[in-house]
């Protein structure tokens, strides 16, 4: 499963509401694709889920924003 793309990684987390590991996905992605605003996403749901509101705000946002600039 981890040689998937990442946004094959992210689906069963998100399905099965496994925050922790979608948190620990979508680090990844976002680490390794920072232009894509996917990555950014799912790191802003992760972190909201598990409360960490602030960094989900600000992610949720970088996603928006390069969601606006690729359109």
């Amino acid at each position: 499963a981890a040689k998937r793309p990442y946004f094959m990684q992210v689906v069963q987390p998100y399905v099965n509401q496994d925050w922790k590991a979608l948190l620990q996905v979508s680090t990844h992605w976002v680490k390794t694709e920072p232009e894509t605003a996917e990555s950014w996403f799912y790191l802003a749901m992760a972190e909201y889920e598990t409360q960490d509101f602030a960094n989900a705000l600000a992610h949720c946002k970088k996603a928006w924003d390069l969601r606006q600039e690729h359109g």
